[in-house]
């Protein structure tokens, strides 16, 4: 139904959005069947790996402990609870792994891939986050505004280093660079890019639709509230988030306006919705897979700068309009009316999730998306600052290695 969610209780209760994986995870817990009952004794559970996640304060040995797939309805009341432990040694029963209903005393085992109910955040949340691609948002603006804020030092110390600014557009499934602008004596100086700079641009925009998430943070309860009406004041907003890597835009309390630690990328999307990617703090990754990760908020705001009401014509003759005139304005202005609305409807929903969250990126994604083009610079410089190259964000394209 409409209200079904899955929550990652390790993880702030993230409501997990990749669908795949827990149409898949359904599947194999409605075909699974007990092959065998191996124990019904307490003190094997640790053998078998299917103590309770919950008693994990009580059990030194995290090893011991199971993974657990909880159904509820929409009271929050339990309909299932399953323990997943480990895999047998031999190695012909591979597929097959230990199990018991929490609060029953016995062990079965069954078949399921062993990996099948991962408790890595990266494999429930939805790499395609921003929704880009045919089935959702086409990007058709991008923004990099690539700085640093020191963090380190007191408020008053705090500057801002710019690297570069670049507008990136997508022109037939491809991306252009309208502008490029590299710090230069301390000043943003506009430039025609070099070949180099202009692949290094082009190459990692695809990763924004198959970003991977090492972690998620609870977001402070008035910072969500506030940006789920990002243009309005909000004074008070954001108190606690200078350790994640957040503050006020110089001289405005609106939170549209929040600046970074980390620089920001802003995604214009087909429909006139800005979505601002604002990267914070560099923080220890709580994945293998990664070494650091880089704090992210996200908010979507409407591109009211690029949604100007239609104006009312006026004959040069300064005669009044004929009706025929009122009837194609009062058309173009409920049409504007229509595409406005629907931009705030878009810009709302998405705000409505993720606006309760700050999202932990693997800082190797993270720094892809913002490169280095400081030491590309002095590479010849190309005729034309437009030119075009490979295909812009797929998010269902496979990864790379």
């Amino acid at each position: 139904s409409s209200q079904d969610a899955w929550f990652l209780p390790n993880h702030a209760d993230y409501s997990a959005g990749n669908v795949s994986r827990i149409a898949t995870i359904l599947t194999n817990l409605e075909e699974s069947q007990a092959l065998e009952a191996v124990s019904s004794n307490q003190e094997d559970f640790a053998k078998y790996g299917v103590i309770d996640p919950d008693e994990s304060s009580t059990t030194p040995n995290k090893s011991f402990l199971g993974r657990k797939v909880t159904l509820k309805d929409n009271n929050r009341e339990i309909l299932a609870s399953l323990i997943i432990g480990k895999s047998p040694e031999d190695t012909s029963k591979k597929g097959q792994a230990y199990v018991r209903i929490a609060g029953q005393p016995s062990v079965y085992l069954i078949e399921i891939p062993q990996n099948l109910v991962s408790t890595r955040f990266r494999d429930w949340v939805d790499p395609n986050l921003l929704q880009l691609g045919s089935e959702g948002e086409s990007p058709a603006r991008i923004l990099i505004d690539n700085f640093r804020i020191n963090t380190m030092v007191d408020t008053k110390s705090r500057s801002r280093e710019d690297f570069y600014r670049a507008t990136l557009e997508i022109l037939d499934a491809r991306i252009a660079i309208r502008s490029l602008e590299i710090s230069e004596d301390e000043k943003l100086v506009k430039v025609s890019p070099t070949n180099e700079q202009m692949i290094a641009l082009q190459t990692n925009l695809g990763l924004l639709g198959r970003l991977d998430f090492d972690d998620v943070s609870a977001n402070t309860p008035a910072m969500a509230e506030a940006l789920k009406q990002p243009l309005e004041e909000a004074q008070n907003a954001f108190a606690g988030l200078d350790e994640f890597g957040y503050f006020p835009g110089q001289d405005s309390d609106i939170p549209k306006d929040m600046t970074s630690a980390g620089g920001v990328i802003e995604v214009t999307t087909n429909s006139h919705v800005v979505l601002r990617m604002l990267f914070g703090n560099v923080l220890p990754s709580s994945v293998t897979e990664s070494k650091f990760s880089r704090n992210l908020i996200i908010v979507a705001v409407p591109d009211y700068e690029a949604l100007a009401k239609p104006a009312e014509p006026k004959p040069a003759d300064g005669s009044e309009l004929t009706e025929d005139e009122k009837r194609k304005h009062a058309q173009a202005v409920e049409a504007w009316n229509a595409v406005v609305k629907r931009a705030e409807n878009i810009a709302n929903g998405f705000n409505q999730v993720h606006c309760n969250w700050i999202y932990a990126i693997d800082e190797g994604i993270a720094a892809a998306l913002r490169p280095e083009l400081l030491d590309l610079k002095n590479e010849p410089k190309v005729n034309s600052p437009g030119a075009v190259t490979s295909k812009t964000v797929e998010p269902n394209d496979e990864k790379k290695d």
